[in-house]
């Protein structure tokens, strides 16, 4: 059985830009608030609205926009979250078990700290000192070593 050849001025990027145009034109516009989604809708997405986790934010933003047509989301659409505590005595649940960090091997950590407290907690830029209780940096020997030569050196000058 052979198949029929079907010319056409559709052609490897033009193609792909008149069928993109037909996915944008069958897209609804985003209601303001996401009460305004039908159930039908919301049903189907994989995840609750409001969202509270903004950890997995590229992934509904790619399902939100299998049905909607949007460039970026109200602030309705996000439980809002409190101020980071300056005392981490002051997290909620379990994250009281994450600070205060005292041991230097634990940094290697911190960025999955990070992502859990962001979950809950808003804050600018670096996590309060109030969360850490390291112990100064460790010299090593051989710098120890050298530092101790040069003063010796600059002591018989």
């Amino acid at each position: 059985m052979g198949f029929m050849k079907i010319e056409s001025d559709l052609k490897g990027d033009k193609m792909w830009a008149t069928i993109n145009e037909a996915i944008q034109r069958t897209l609804r516009e985003l209601p303001s608030k996401p009460e305004e989604i039908p159930e039908e809708i919301t049903n189907i997405f994989p995840f609750e609205l409001p969202i509270k986790n903004r950890g997995n934010l590229r992934a509904i933003l790619a399902a939100m926009r299998k049905v909607y047509n949007f460039t970026h989301l109200p602030e309705e659409y996000f439980v809002p979250l409190e101020t980071l505590p300056g005392d981490p005595a002051d997290l909620i649940g379990d994250l009281k078990k994450l600070f205060l960090l005292k041991d230097r091997k634990k940094l290697q950590d911190l960025l999955g700290m990070k992502r859990q407290l962001v979950e809950y907690y808003t804050w600018e830029g670096r996590l309060p000192d109030t969360y850490f209780d390291l112990p100064a940096k460790k010299i090593h020997y051989q710098l120890r070593l050298r530092n101790c030569h040069r003063e010796s050196e600059n002591s018989s000058q």
